[in-house]
């Protein structure tokens, strides 16, 4: 496939910048949720926090090593994106039904391993595993995705490593403001004003925004002019 113009690469930049600001704000406002809900289940103590964080950060970086892997290959990797933030999308509604199985579980694993320490760490690390793995396992693939994208639109005029340097720079600091405003979104604002439940359908209905542009946009640099 062709490179684009250097403006066409710009605009392509910026448009995934965009939805990479977009899909990481609604992210962020799904694992405010889940921390609140998997809170609910677990308690709010620091052992239940930080096995919560580490199952979120550990899908994040396993999702980025597996596409990371595959990215550069794909004919269409933009289209795969949108089908990851869909994914997460869908798992996102489908999540309080998943949670209130989940709290049933905890209570089975409390009564058979409560008086074993060990054994009962484990058992709530895997639920947490079970709750968070596969949606966080598609967020982290959403980085090499976008920037194998970027890559492929990019005008062979000018140094390469100084462009994917710079798009690297330019998609990760968009997602993590996007990150911040959905922290905040949820934290000061969603979550006490429409519940749980509504907001997540909020952060769905922006993931689901997102894969249809992605899709929309990878058809039509597909399409010839």
């Amino acid at each position: 496939m062709a490179a684009d113009s250097p403006r066409g690469a710009r605009a392509r930049l910026a448009l995934v910048g965009a939805l990479f600001f977009l899909s990481g704000a609604a992210g962020l406002v799904d694992q405010v949720v889940w921390l609140r809900y998997l809170g609910l289940v677990f308690g709010n103590t620091t052992f239940a926090t930080a096995t919560l964080l580490a199952v979120f950060l550990g899908g994040l970086g396993a999702g980025a090593a597996l596409f990371g892997r595959v990215a550069a290959r794909l004919a269409r990797p933009l289209v795969a994106y949108g089908l990851l933030e869909l994914g997460v999308a869908l798992w996102a509604l489908a999540s309080p039904a998943l949670f209130a199985g989940i709290d049933q579980a905890y209570v089975a694993l409390y009564r058979a391993f409560g008086a074993a320490p060990s054994l009962f760490g484990a058992g709530r690390a895997l639920l947490a595993l079970l709750a968070l793995g596969p949606p966080t396992l598609l967020m982290g693939g959403s980085l090499p995705l976008l920037l194998a994208d970027v890559e492929r639109s990019a005008a062979p005029a000018g140094p390469a490593g100084r462009r994917g340097e710079r798009a690297v720079a330019w998609l990760y600091a968009l997602n993590t403001l996007g990150a911040l405003a959905g922290v905040a979104f949820a934290g000061f604002f969603a979550i006490r004003v429409i519940g749980l439940r509504a907001t997540l359908l909020a952060a769905s209905t922006a993931q689901a925004l997102v894969a249809l542009v992605a899709v929309l946009a990878a058809r039509r640099r597909a399409t010839p002019a």
